[in-house]
C-alpha cells in the first residue's frame, strides 16, 4: 500500500501488515404493483469504498501511524494506491480521508495500529506498466 502525502511522491506504508479493500453498492428499492410481493431493486446504485489497514508501530518508517493520525486530526485527505508490483497486474487508486484510527499497546507484544480509509469519489482500477523480461 502506498500513500501520496506530497503531490507526485508515492511512499510505501511499510509497517502495514494487511489491508482490505471493501466496495459497496446501494440498491434502491424499485417495487411496483406488478412486483407480486417480491422485493425489487435497481442494480446500478451509488457506490462507496473503504480500505481497512492493520500494522505494527515502527517510528523509523517514512510514513508512520503518527503521520496518518496527524492527517486525520488536521482534516486532510490524501491519495492511496493498493498495488501489486507485477507488470500487467491490476491496482486501485483513489482519494481518501481517514475515517477511524486506533493504536493498541498490549502488555506482552508489539504495538499495533489499525485505521480505515474512506473513499472520496471514484476508485480507479489501473494496470501496472512494463513488461517482464
Amino acid at each position: 500500500m502506498y500513500v501520496e502525502l506530497t503531490p507526485g511522491v508515492w511512499t510505501s506504508v511499510c509497517a502495514s501488515t494487511s489491508h482490505t479493500l471493501n466496495i459497496a453498492t446501494e440498491h434502491p428499492e424499485a417495487v411496483t404493483k406488478c412486483s407480486g410481493g417480491w422485493a425489487e431493486h435497481l442494480t446500478d446504485g451509488r457506490k462507496s469504498w473503504t480500505v481497512d489497514v492493520d500494522g505494527l508501530h515502527d517510528p523509523d518508517q517514512d510514513v508512520t501511524i503518527d503521520d496518518l493520525i496527524a492527517y486525520q486530526i488536521s482534516g486532510l485527505g490524501m491519495k492511496i494506491k493498493m498495488s501489486l508490483t507485477d507488470a500487467g497486474s491490476t491496482y486501485y487508486e483513489g482519494d481518501v480521508s481517514i475515517d477511524t484510527s486506533s493504536i493498541t499497546a498490549p502488555a506482552d507484544g508489539f504495538v499495533g495500529w489499525s485505521l480505515t480509509f474512506i473513499g472520496n469519489g471514484e476508485l480507479e482500477p489501473k494496470v501496472v506498466a512494463g513488461a517482464s523480461s
